[in-house]
């Protein structure tokens, strides 16, 4: 739906040719008009919530369970839109829908959702502008919801490392939601006992404490929907 202000907009270009022509067509490019601007306007909110195409037109309502874990970690996220839960970790391997989840809860949010090596781009770009390392952690630190996608590279410099650690922390303060995606797995699940793939190794003994006390974390077992060359609802 079109704000008023737009539809009167849309009118006003179109007003002159009334009397010119007959009024449902006048109608008709009035309609195609608002399709077009809508259109525009929901591109623009993907754009800022950084959801990619792929995944615009993902909502908890369309995501199909194939599995139990699948199921529990829909019920997760709706929880997490409701706001019964402020943290949510969803860990599993590729293409079983995690990344189609955090999309429907961004933009049932308004939040932004992140890789972690877009985050560390974004932070070694803010560099070279006056102020820019604060406004970007002003942003991820007060954002509704906050997304960060393969978290697993979330190690790459320790810089990027010591930073999430602090916007993680800040938005549990702020008890702000947010969502985690990684392939990793928990320590309890690694068959080696402990390995670099474990989810805790990625995170420093504070933020661990923070996840432990109120965050839901969800292993999501399923196929993965892109080796059937279909979408499959994920």
């Amino acid at each position: 739906m079109l704000p008023a202000e737009t539809k009167a907009a849309c009118f006003l270009t179109l007003s002159h040719l009334k009397g010119y022509l007959r009024d449902d067509v006048v109608d008709a490019e009035m309609q195609r008009r608002e399709r077009e601007a809508a259109e525009r306007a929901e591109a623009e909110a993907m754009r800022r919530m950084n959801i990619e195409p792929e995944y615009r037109d993902a909502t908890l309502d369309n995501y199909v369970c194939r599995t139990e874990s699948q199921a529990e970690a829909l019920a997760a996220a709706r929880d997490i839109v409701s706001g019964k839960i402020l943290k949510l970790v969803l860990l599993g391997g590729n293409g079983v829908g995690k990344t189609h989840l955090a999309s429907a809860v961004i933009r049932a949010t308004g939040g932004v959702i992140l890789t972690a090596f877009e985050m560390g781009l974004r932070l070694r770009d803010s560099y070279n502008t006056r102020g820019g390392e604060d406004t970007l952690l002003d942003r991820w630190t007060h954002v509704p919801c906050l997304a960060v996608d393969e978290w697993e590279k979330v190690k790459q410099t320790e810089h990027l490392a010591a930073t999430l650690s602090y916007v993680l922390d800040k938005r549990h303060t702020r008890r702000l939601k947010t969502v985690l995606i990684s392939n990793q797995h928990l320590r309890r699940d690694c068959p080696s006992g402990g390995c670099p793939g474990c989810f805790e190794l990625s995170l420093n003994d504070a933020i661990i404490s923070r996840f432990r006390q109120d965050a839901r974390i969800v292993r999501v077992d399923g196929e993965d929907w892109r080796k059937k060359g279909a979408r499959g609802g994920h």
